[in-house]
């Protein structure tokens, strides 16, 4: 038998070593894409503290957020938290499903463009 020498020892592990797999995608970044017609409104905020907080929050697990302010009746501003980018409605219903569920919210899809 032939011997094998420590370098082409080396060379015949690296050749069969097996990648490992790549790592999964949040959930959230599974569903939304960069940009897309559909957004889920999250959240509405008298403090725009805590809407930014909860924003942040949301970033941090993956989703796409933007906070915008809007006048409500009684000439009252708020901050309005929304996950952005979604391509249709499924995928932002899902990720509606999934914010009722982990953060004790009542999210509704928006058709944010024709």
């Amino acid at each position: 038998a032939a011997a094998v020498t420590p370098a082409r020892e080396d060379s015949a592990r690296a050749q069969i070593a097996v990648a490992p797999p790549p790592k999964a995608k949040p959930a959230a970044e599974r569903i939304a894409s960069a940009t897309g017609p559909y957004s889920v409104r999250v959240g509405s905020y008298a403090n725009a503290t805590n809407a930014e907080a909860f924003a942040r929050k949301l970033r941090s697990q993956g989703y796409q957020t933007r906070v915008s302010r809007v006048r409500g009746q009684g000439k009252k501003m708020w901050s309005v938290v929304h996950i952005t980018g979604f391509r249709d409605a499924v995928a932002a219903e899902r990720a509606a499903a999934a914010i009722a569920r982990d953060h004790d919210a009542q999210p509704m899809v928006v058709a944010t463009r024709a």
